[in-house]
């Protein structure tokens, strides 16, 4: 139980240390970069995947943050 819940908790402080610029891996498996945080509690981030293709998506459903 502790390992998992030690993961929960980096989990957690890694999708609150996302900002814009950041690089981000969704669990859907789609890279991209933090354009804007949006939503009355920061929950919704504006991601671009493409070169002018950008995408809204829920700040739980990030994956990891790609080191540069």
């Amino acid at each position: 139980i502790r390992p998992q819940s030690k993961q929960k908790k980096e989990h957690s402080q890694l999708l609150k240390s996302i900002s814009s610029g950041d690089k981000i891996l969704t669990r859907g498996g789609i890279y991209g970069k933090v354009l804007k945080v949006q939503g009355k509690e920061d929950e919704k981030l504006q991601v671009e995947i493409s070169q002018g293709v950008t995408i809204v998506i829920d700040r739980s459903y990030i994956a990891s943050k790609i080191q540069k």
